[in-house]
């Protein structure tokens, strides 16, 4: 009878051993790794703009009265019955920053024609990795014969983008300041690919109903140029790749 009472009092002690623990609650602790932070991921398509002001515009070709005419130019206009050419042009061009570079792309040779009539033109050479007739100094010994090469020699071709802005009368303060600018006139341009070093010759015209409305008082005219390095995007684009 000793034996079945200790066995009792055994399990009886086992019982309240565990009622007094409590549950059992398992916990892991996860690892630790590497990851990204948890911000959305943002691509720059263009680069950072730069900007030039031209000098003031010079009236090329005064507006032609229907009284100065020639018999030869009255006869043309007769047949055409285009007045435009009785209108005046004025040539833009940018003397203190001729050149505008990011990194391995530039324009320079800028010209922008405006007409009375509401034309424009713009004229400029652009380059893309230009290719350097004289190598760079180089202030280190050079150890190695293998040819000095640049970071941007990979970049086959780049999306140049073009933004042009009339502005009025501003008593010939050109230089950036906190004081805006009177804009009269924002024209968009076609945006256009420079591939393989080659240098592009670029010409782009338009018609603009605000050219017309503000022609007499258009003083200067601001260009902007960036360039990108996303595959070309619709008809246009594909068109201006293919060209080249």
């Amino acid at each position: 009878m000793k034996r079945p009472t200790g066995l009792l009092y055994f399990a009886a002690a086992a019982l309240v051993t565990v009622v007094a623990a409590g549950p059992y609650r398992g916990a892991t602790r996860p690892s630790t790794s590497c990851a990204l932070p948890n911000h959305d991921y943002q691509y720059r398509e263009f680069s950072q703009p730069v900007r030039s002001v031209s000098a003031v515009g010079i009236l090329v070709r005064e507006p032609l009265p229907l009284g100065g005419l020639t018999e030869f130019e009255r006869e043309q206009l007769r047949r055409t019955g285009d007045v435009s050419v009785l209108r005046a042009v004025k040539a833009f061009q940018f003397v203190d920053h001729p050149r505008l570079q990011v990194d391995h792309c530039s324009i320079s040779q800028i010209t922008v024609n405006l007409y009375e009539s509401g034309d424009w033109t713009l004229s400029l050479r652009a380059d893309q990795n230009p290719i350097q007739l004289v190598p760079p100094e180089i202030d280190r010994d050079v150890t190695t014969s293998e040819e000095v090469t640049r970071f941007t020699d990979h970049i086959k071709r780049n999306l140049f983008k073009v933004q042009l802005r009339g502005y009025a009368r501003t008593g010939g303060a050109t230089a950036e300041s906190a004081v805006g600018k009177p804009v009269v006139i924002p024209l968009e341009v076609a945006s256009f690919w420079v591939q393989r070093q080659q240098p592009r010759w670029h010409v782009d015209t338009g018609n603009d109903a605000w050219i017309r409305q503000y022609f007499e008082i258009i003083d200067r005219v601001e260009i902007e140029f960036t360039y990108g390095n996303r595959t070309p995007i619709g008809t246009e684009e594909l068109r201006s790749w293919q060209k080249e």
